[in-house]
């Protein structure tokens, strides 16, 4: 038995670490360029922590033995400076060039050169298809970790790996600075892969014909789809079920990385003896559409059969980048809630850019408009110390751990901006010993699937899974949480008062009733967005939309804006949205990308958010609230079932001031109605002001408030407060028993 043994299991209602049966907050430092150890020579204002994450390669030679001489001297360089310091090691698994010129069969190979790019002369890697390279890293990550292991008594408690693009299991070309698309991957290894894929999938000729709509296409000749191909769609932004081609690839690769990260965790863990933890990037599902051609069809979008897999412990993944600026939120890539109910933790790689990340002469002014402009880059050290103390008081609320990732070396050196992580990590261990976990009223569901056979274009994905995420749901004033559809079937799931569905829109027959059998109960309010259910393996069909919404649908064959605009002022989803506005000609509307600096108002300037077909209700028992500019046709309705309360709209978002309305006729509790980002736990709150000025937080129950950040007490058993918020700062308070938090400090 090793000295340092490290889990994954439940503490408080939350999959937390475990070092030596103890319950750990993981907020590792991260270091770079700047890394203390650099030349032997410490930085002046390092942040402090027990447990750094560190980087260094396989030393994989083309015989698949390994070298720790890379490994070995990063960790004997930190204990010489830290003695009792513990690791997460972070590899990025790409294949030797010697391994590759060994078995040229097996590296990946792109339909364009790509080592003529800038940054890419040098790049050569395997194919995800490749079986004997899965085979051989496996046995270098088991030999790796078994000689670590032993030579540093478990010092080193978690693995951290991942291959192609910036080390996260994205093709690579997703991260570039010029976002060009790699297209590929055409190697002999993975044809073969693809192919062993649909045999097992069909079974025949005869059935893959169909599935293609192909009758030429056989098991044995089947090929990988090229660029054109992937472009297609058959019915605007949807590719057709029966023409399966790109979808069925798309999943064959996401699959094979899937069973690449299974199969490496269990190497780790069985080279380990089970005593130290192990995961990768994976999970990344929610930025589908960010990209136009990679990262909705990435292999971050299944991991399903990862989460309920024993070996695998963790799953990486940043916050979304556009709008997790001053004043935006810091929500995760990945849905959160999902992991945690399979029991698994998550890491988040926390790289929110600081106003300290670049010298005052190295900013050009496109750079300034990038980072100050697009990113909304902090301007100064305290405006920089509000993001960490919003990013914190997320992840504290949610219970998953991080590494300071600074993506700039000497983004996180500046004393204030330790000193405030050191005091924010120190609110995050004594929080393990309160009750955990977010209050969430609202539960958001996706589709990691359904991605593959959607239109290679972010129009639809983009508003549907990033811009309202980003834009609305922390602002609610409630709490929130994501899921995948099928953990609506899980045991441990709760009921929701309301349900906001997206994208799912292939789905199975079984799929259909396990969604109807959670939802449309318990007086729920279940929203669906666009066209949830329209394909299937059998093709389109409208008839399962309407099964799933309730309504009576139509369908335009057109392309065009689904913008909607309010037409009923006084049904309680959209009272208060039409005050004082009609009489001047100004009707509410919402559905569509803006312009114009609101959020909450959309117009039909916009030329982004086009698509097709636009579905609209043609139902006479529904309540119409808004009509579709582009077709005058009903967009928003609702409907009163049996049991539930079922409301359609026919854009990809709903926005903001609906939302909260929709949540308030559910009877939900609204903590804050500022419209500032917020975020309700069982302990603790965090607001972070979009704008400044007096906040008022109403509670659900008598509590203790303690301000944690200034250290003072709120008050005792309050059930409201206010504070005073100058613009883009958080505040962070606890509540509860104000014994219970103090008993934490000793």
């Amino acid at each position: 038995m090793s000295a340092y043994r490290s889990c994954i299991r439940p503490h408080g209602g939350l999959p937390t670490l475990f070092i030596n049966e103890e319950p750990y907050f993981l907020t590792a430092p991260y270091p770079k360029g700047e890394a203390p150890y650099a030349e032997g020579r410490p930085v002046a204002h390092p942040i402090p922590s027990r447990v750094y994450c560190v980087r260094a390669s396989l030393g994989m030679g083309a015989d698949g033995r390994v070298d720790l001489a890379e490994a070995c001297d990063v960790v004997d360089r930190f204990l010489a400076w830290r003695p009792d310091a513990l690791f997460f090691l972070r590899t990025i698994t790409r294949a030797p060039m010697a391994w590759l010129d060994a078995h040229p069969e097996e590296e990946m190979r792109f339909d364009e050169p790509v080592t003529h790019l800038p940054g890419y002369a040098e790049y050569r890697d395997a194919s995800v298809g490749s079986a004997k390279w899965l085979e051989d890293l496996c046995a270098a990550y088991g030999d790796f970790c078994r000689q670590l292991h032993r030579k540093y008594g478990g010092r080193i408690i978690g693995y951290q790996f991942g291959g192609g693009s910036q080390g996260e299991n994205n093709p690579m070309g997703s991260c570039t600075n010029d976002s060009r698309w790699f297209c590929g991957d055409f190697s002999p290894a993975m044809l073969r892969s693809f192919r062993q894929w649909l045999a097992v999938k069909y079974g025949s000729d005869a059935a893959l014909a169909e599935a293609w709509g192909d009758p030429a296409a056989t098991l044995a000749q089947a090929t990988v789809p090229d660029r054109v191909e992937r472009l297609r769609s058959e019915w605007f932004t949807f590719r057709s079920p029966r023409r399966a081609q790109v979808a069925d690839f798309y999943r064959c690769w996401a699959e094979r990385m899937e069973e690449q990260v299974i199969a490496v965790c269990t190497a780790i863990k069985e080279a380990t003896g089970q005593e130290c933890v192990a995961g990768s990037h994976l999970g990344a599902m929610m930025d589908a559409g960010l990209h136009a051609y990679l990262l909705h069809q990435t292999s971050a979008t299944l991991f399903s059969r990862a989460a309920a897999h024993p070996a695998v412990d963790t799953f990486t993944s940043p916050c979304s980048y556009l709008n997790k600026g001053a004043g935006g939120d810091c929500v995760p890539m990945a849905p959160v809630a999902s992991l945690q109910l399979h029991g698994k933790y998550r890491i988040q790689d926390q790289d929110t850019l600081m106003s300290t990340a670049f010298g005052p002469h190295e900013l050009t002014r496109e750079m300034e408009m990038l980072y100050f402009g697009y990113y909304r880059l902090p301007k100064t050290v305290a405006q920089s110390i509000e993001l960490l103390k919003r990013d914190m008081g997320h992840m504290i609320i949610r219970g998953y751990g991080c590494w300071w990732h600074p993506l700039r070396p000497g983004s996180y050196d500046h004393p204030e901006i330790v000193a405030a992580i050191t005091r924010l990590n120190t609110f995050a261990q004594r929080s393990l010993h309160v009750s955990r976990g977010v209050r969430a009223s609202l539960a958001v569901v996706a589709d990691n699937g359904s991605a593959f056979h959607q239109q290679n274009a972010n129009r639809l994905f983009f508003p549907m899974l990033y811009y309202q995420r980003m834009h609305f749901w922390s602002r609610t004033g409630t709490g929130w949480n994501l899921y995948l559809h099928p953990d609506l079937g899980h045991e441990a799931m709760p009921d929701y008062p309301v349900y906001l569905i997206l994208n799912l829109f292939y789905l199975t027959d079984e799929e259909v009733t396990r969604i109807e059998h959670k939802v449309k109960r318990s007086g729920a309010i279940v929203i669906w967005m666009y066209a949830p259910g329209i394909q299937s393996p059998t093709g389109f069909d409208l008839r399962r939309v309407e099964r799933l919404t309730g309504f009576r649908l139509g369908v335009a064959e057109v392309e065009a804006l689904p913008r909607i605009t309010v037409t009923d002022y006084t049904h309680p989803f959209t009272q208060g949205l039409g005050a004082g506005t009609q009489e001047h000609g100004r009707a509410f509307s919402f559905g569509t990308l803006n312009h114009l600096g609101s959020p909450e108002m959309s117009t039909n300037d916009e030329r982004e958010g086009m698509l097709g077909p636009i579905f609209y209700v043609d139902d006479p028992e529904a309540t119409v609230l808004g009509e579709l500019d582009c077709l005058r046709k009903p967009g928003f309705c609702v409907k009163e079932m049996e049991g539930w309360t079922s409301v359609y709209v026919a854009a990809p978002m709903l926005c903001l001031p609906i939302l909260q309305n929709i949540l308030r006729h559910a009877g939900v509790h609204l903590y804050s109605e500022s419209g500032d980002v917020f975020y309700p736990g069982e302990s603790f709150l965090a607001l972070h002001a979009v704008r400044g000025g007096e906040k008022t937080i109403r509670l659900p129950q008598p509590a203790d408030v303690y301000d944690l950040w200034n250290d003072c007490l709120v008050g005792h058993q309050l059930t409201e407060f206010t504070a005073p918020l100058s613009e883009y700062a958080t505040a962070l308070y606890y509540v509860g028993d104000l014994s219970a938090w103090e008993h934490t400090a000793d």
